[in-house]
């Protein structure tokens, strides 16, 4: 078959046409890939850069944070030598006391000295500011110094007294939680509770019973008023069990030796420690320490001929004498095993619900007069059943047994019962 030349010219042109054009193309994509190659290796010396300048940046970071832990482990060191200091300072004898608590004074306010100092030579000077800085420094210079002494006065005392530090939370005289304002010209505890119109218009029965159930149900009580009321609590539970109870710590206060109360039956004595604390705490074997010490001082004053230890432990294994420790909380275990060396009974007794209206009989005017227990004389009134006296739950019952409300004791001339 014959091809004309035409046709086959026209194909070879057609041939050259498309592999120019393949050569364009390939020329653009080779341009294409040079120029990103461009882009990345700009971009890469930039990301190079980048890295290089946070390197030298963490670098300069990890050397100021290495100089500065440097600083704050000096810093760190010489606070602990100036807190030693300060502790041996603070540990030293007591009749170093004035003069360590200038030294300690001193030196709390050498910053104001320093401030001061700062104020008055900068370039322009704070006089005014720096006269006021050193005169507030002078204040508290002078309160420091007191302040350092009463602190180390006070260490010192509960390291010779250590029932202090059960009393330093404590209110030591009751509480001014009354319902009024006490009107001087009347001799009554019980305004405390009522207010004018009421104490004046009320029936007694009535008056004194309100007295007593705002007195009862006060919502504030310190931590003395709390242990009396526990006190008494468990005074009463002893005398219901026939004992003959004296309320020696309610009466003596701070003096009680830490003899809450003194009870007595058929030859047995009851040295009772009471503890009103919360759940939370324990008591400590120190606490029994104390307990079994001041049962051995009894002994010695109150039973011993001789006021020596001679007989004690006999007459405490023959249960003539009885440490005993009333809490409303547990003990911790060392506490319940020098409690069993010793011979002390722990009881755990939460404070309950009794009735607090002593109905005391004089013996000698044969009077029947009830005390409330914000009366002047309450702990000092001793109840006998076998004299026909009872405690009573209201002012009705006691004023239907025909008791009347104590008056207020002025002294030796009263004949209430103690």
């Amino acid at each position: 078959m014959f091809i004309p030349i035409w046709v086959i010219l026209c194909f070879f042109l057609i041939v050259i046409y498309m592999m120019h054009q393949r050569g364009k193309e390939i020329d653009r994509l080779n341009n294409t890939i040079f120029n990103k190659k461009s882009e990345l290796s700009k971009q890469e010396r930039r990301l190079s850069e980048k890295a290089a300048n946070l390197e030298s940046y963490v670098n300069i970071k990890i050397n100021s944070l290495v100089a500065e832990r440097a600083e704050i482990v000096n810093e760190r060191k010489k606070w602990e030598q100036e807190k030693g200091l300060i502790i041996n300072l603070e540990n030293s004898s007591i009749s170093k006391f004035p003069f360590i608590a200038g030294v300690l004074a001193d030196y709390r306010t050498a910053r104001d000295s320093s401030l001061a100092w700062q104020l008055e030579h900068k370039k322009r000077p704070a006089l005014k500011a720096a006269e006021v800085i050193q005169k507030v420094k002078r204040e508290k210079r002078e309160i420091l110094q007191e302040a350092y002494a009463y602190k180390w006065e006070l260490s010192y005392l509960k390291s010779l007294l250590p029932w202090l530090d059960e009393l330093s939370n404590d209110i030591i005289i009751s509480s001014d939680q009354s319902y009024n304002q006490v009107d001087s010209k009347v001799d009554d505890e019980a305004i405390r509770w009522l207010s004018p119109e009421e104490y004046n218009k009320l029936p007694d029965v009535e008056k004194y019973q309100r007295a007593l159930d705002r007195y009862m149900k006060r919502p504030k009580k310190s931590s003395w008023e709390a242990g009396q009321e526990y006190e008494r609590y468990i005074g009463y539970l002893y005398e219901s069990d026939g004992f003959h109870v004296t309320y020696f710590g309610a009466s003596e206060g701070l003096h009680d030796l830490g003899r809450d109360l003194i009870c007595k039956k058929e030859g047995s004595i009851h040295i009772v420690q009471c503890k009103r604390w919360s759940t939370k705490k324990q008591i400590h074997e120190k606490h029994i320490n104390q307990l079994f010490g001041t049962t051995v001082m009894y002994y010695l004053s109150e039973i011993s001929e001789t006021h020596t230890a001679d007989g004690f432990y006999q007459a405490l294994n023959d249960k003539k004498i009885v440490p005993v420790f009333a809490s409303t909380t547990g003990y911790s275990e060392t506490a319940l095993k020098f409690a069993k060396s010793l011979g002390v009974i722990c009881k755990t007794k939460p404070m309950g619900p009794y009735p607090v209206i002593k109905c005391n009989i004089n013996q000698s005017t044969r009077e029947h007069i009830y005390h409330l227990p914000f009366d002047q004389q309450y702990d000092h009134c001793i109840i006998s059943k076998e004299q026909g006296e009872f405690y009573a739950l209201t002012v009705q019952e006691a004023e239907d047994a025909g008791f009347r409300r104590a008056k207020r004791w002025h002294g030796p001339s009263s004949h209430t019962k103690k």
